[in-house]
C-alpha cells in the first residue's frame, strides 16, 4: 500500500486519482444545484456523476485503498433515489411534448394525467432534496474526499495503463460480450417475455459501466477509445428508448388505473415509439454480433490487437 507522490505519471493510479476527483467535483456542483433547485437537468447530471463513481470504485478496487465509509451500498441508493424523480420528470416531459388529443374528454384526462404526476414530482424531489443532507451521504462524499486529499493504493495501481490494457479493458467487455440479452429471440414485440424486458434493462446498466470504466482510461493522450465509445452510443441509445417506455407505462399504471383506456391516443402513440425502439435493438443485436465487423472487432482493434475474424478471439498482438 502506498499514497500517491510515489505513482508514476500515466500510471494507473494516477489516472483513477483524476478520474475519481472529477466526478467528486461533479457531484458536490450538482448536489448544490439540486437543492436549489433551479433546472431538471442537474438532477441528471448529479445521477451521472454518481453511477460513474461507483463504476469507478468497482471497476478498479483491486487498485484502491479506501476507508470502509466510502460506501459503494450508498451510493447505489441514493442514484436509485435520483433515479426515481428523474423518471418522473423525463415522463413529464414526454407528455408535454406530445399534441394535444383531438378529443375534448381524452384531453382533459390527460391534462389531470399530468397534474398528479406534477404532484408526485414535487413531493419526489422534495423528498430528494432531505435525502442529499442525510448523514449517512455525506459521511461517505466527505470520506472520499479525505482520502482524495491522501490516497493510499494497491500495488496495481503503480502499473503503467499502457502495459495494463487487455487486462483492464477485457473482463468488463466479457460480462458484455457474454450478456444473455444478446440471445434474445428475435420475435414480434408482443412476444417478449418479462425476463426478456429485466435482461435489455441489465444490458443497458452493463453498458454503461463498461463505459465508464474505458472513458477513464483515455487518461493517456496516446490511447484512443473513441471508435469504440462511438459504437456504444446507437446501442444505449435502442436501450434506452425502449427502457423509458417500458419505465413510464410502469409509473401511469401506478398513477391511473386504466389510463390506455382513458387516453388511447397516448396508447398509440407509446405503442409505435416502442415498434421504432424494438426495430432499433434488433439492429444493434446484429450490428454488434457480427463476427467480422461488430463491437468484439472494434474492442480489440482499440487495444491494437489483431481483429477476430470469425468469433474466435485471437490472443496475439499485431
Amino acid at each position: 500500500m502506498s499514497d500517491s507522490l510515489n505513482l508514476p505519471a500515466e500510471s494507473l493510479g494516477q489516472c483513477l486519482l483524476q478520474g475519481l476527483q472529477k466526478q467528486v467535483d461533479r457531484y458536490l456542483h450538482y448536489r448544490r444545484a439540486v437543492l436549489s433547485d433551479r433546472d431538471p437537468e442537474d438532477l441528471h447530471q448529479l445521477r451521472v456523476s454518481l453511477r460513474r463513481l461507483r463504476s469507478l470504485l468497482e471497476n478498479y478496487d483491486f487498485a484502491l485503498s479506501l476507508p470502509k465509509a466510502v460506501s459503494l451500498r450508498s451510493l447505489s441508493t441514493l442514484g436509485r433515489r435520483c433515479g426515481r424523480v428523474r423518471d418522473l420528470d423525463v415522463l413529464l416531459e414526454a407528455l408535454h411534448a406530445l399534441p394535444k388529443p383531438k378529443r375534448p374528454q381524452e384531453a382533459h384526462q390527460l391534462f389531470q394525467l399530468q397534474r398528479k404526476l406534477k404532484k408526485r414530482c414535487g413531493q419526489a424531489r422534495r423528498q430528494l432534496q432531505r435525502e442529499l443532507k442525510r448523514s449517512r451521504y455525506q459521511h461517505c462524499i466527505l470520506a472520499l474526499r479525505n482520502w482524495l486529499a491522501k490516497p493510499r493504493f494497491q500495488a496495481a495501481a503503480h502499473l503503467a495503463i499502457a502495459d495494463l490494457l487487455p487486462e483492464l479493458v477485457l473482463p468488463s467487455y466479457a460480462r458484455l460480450h457474454l450478456h444473455p440479452a444478446w440471445w434474445i429471440d428475435r420475435v414480434a414485440l408482443e412476444r417478449l417475455r418479462p425476463i426478456d424486458n429485466r435482461q435489455l434493462h441489465d444490458l443497458r446498466k452493463t453498458v454503461k459501466r463498461f463505459r465508464y470504466g474505458v472513458e477513464v482510461l483515455e487518461f493517456s493522450p496516446e490511447l484512443d477509445f473513441e471508435p469504440l465509445l462511438q459504437r456504444l452510443k446507437p446501442l444505449q441509445t435502442a436501450l434506452g428508448n425502449w427502457q423509458d417506455r417500458a419505465t413510464w407505462t410502469a409509473l401511469l399504471a401506478q398513477q391511473q388505473a386504466n389510463w390506455q383506456q382513458r387516453i388511447p391516443s397516448l396508447d398509440d402513440r407509446w405503442q409505435q415509439d416502442s415498434q421504432v425502439a424494438w426495430r432499433q435493438w434488433l439492429e444493434q443485436q446484429q450490428t454488434l454480433r457480427e463476427p467480422s465487423t461488430g463491437l468484439q472487432v472494434t474492442v480489440y482493434d482499440c487495444l491494437g490487437w489483431r481483429s477476430p475474424q470469425s468469433g474466435r478471439i485471437s490472443a496475439t498482438p499485431s
